[in-house]
């Protein structure tokens, strides 16, 4: 009978089995040394991942750390300006009030101007009645004045006109009792010449119509004067004043009167002379 396999092959099969754990032992050898460095290798990496991280998180630490240092610098930075700023508020503050105090002050004083102003104006408004009486009063004085001016004037006038007469009735008197005188009062010339009229402070310009010793006739109504009312009479060619009055008033012409002084009667004389003669 031939023998098992395995006693014919038993030599050949424990050095297979043996050379089968020689090669799984250094199998495993080099697993557990491949293993053993790959912890090793993860070990040092991980380490070195450390180092980095730890780096990493001082650099981070530290530029949190600079951050945070800005930043307080800019809350510190902030603090002094708002810090400033309150104090420049409290300085404004500070001058409104003295501006406010100041305005209060002022509207005081132009409130006391006011009151001030008010009782002149009351013042000035009695004052202002007071004068308007006073004008009022002295406004009928002027025409209570003006009336009696008016009457006396018309009195005047009046008694001009009765001197005139008398003045004629003395000159018929003395015409039919004396010739020389006679001949003296009817010596009248026509001159027919331009001379100035003075009478109320005014200068007029007339004509005249005729002249004597006794007065002239010009040709001039003089509305404006009364009878009696002074004049002074400038004739062309004659160098003396000729003072009078108006005597008579017609429609268009006036009868002068003469006062003459002896110079001027003696001039008005030579002219009539000279008239007379030519």
């Amino acid at each position: 009978m031939s023998r098992p396999i395995q006693t014919v092959l038993g030599p050949g099969m424990a050095v297979m089995q043996g050379v089968r754990f020689s090669i799984g032992f250094r199998i495993y050898s080099i697993i557990g040394l491949s293993f053993c460095g790959l912890i090793g290798l993860a070990a040092m990496q991980a380490g070195n991942l450390a180092d980095s991280l730890k780096q990493q998180r001082k650099d981070e630490l530290s530029h949190l750390t600079q951050i945070a240092l800005a930043i307080a610098r800019e809350i510190q930075e902030a603090t002094q300006a708002s810090v400033a700023s309150i104090i420049g508020i409290g300085e404004v503050i500070r001058n409104v009030e003295s501006v406010s105090s100041i305005i209060a002050h002022a509207i005081e004083e132009q409130n006391a101007v006011t009151v001030e102003i008010s009782r002149t104006v009351e013042e000035t408004s009695l004052a202002a009645r007071e004068v308007a009486s006073q004008i009022v009063c002295v406004s009928n004085e002027a025409v209570e004045t003006g009336r009696r001016a008016s009457e006396i004037r018309d009195g005047s006038a009046e008694i001009a006109n009765k001197v005139d007469a008398l003045r004629a009735t003395l000159v018929r008197v003395i015409r039919t009792s004396t010739t020389d005188v006679d001949r003296r009062n009817s010596l009248r010339v026509d001159i027919r010449g331009p001379a100035v009229l003075k009478l109320q402070g005014r200068s007029d310009r007339v004509i005249v119509r005729d002249l004597s010793l006794g007065g002239a006739m010009i040709d001039e109504a003089l509305p404006d004067a009364a009878l009696g009312t002074p004049i002074t009479l400038l004739v062309d060619g004659i160098s003396a004043e000729l003072n009078g009055f108006v005597a008579r008033k017609d429609a268009n012409a006036t009868l002068l009167k003469f006062q003459l002084s002896q110079a001027a009667d003696k001039i008005v004389s030579e002219l009539i002379s000279s008239r007379r003669a030519a």
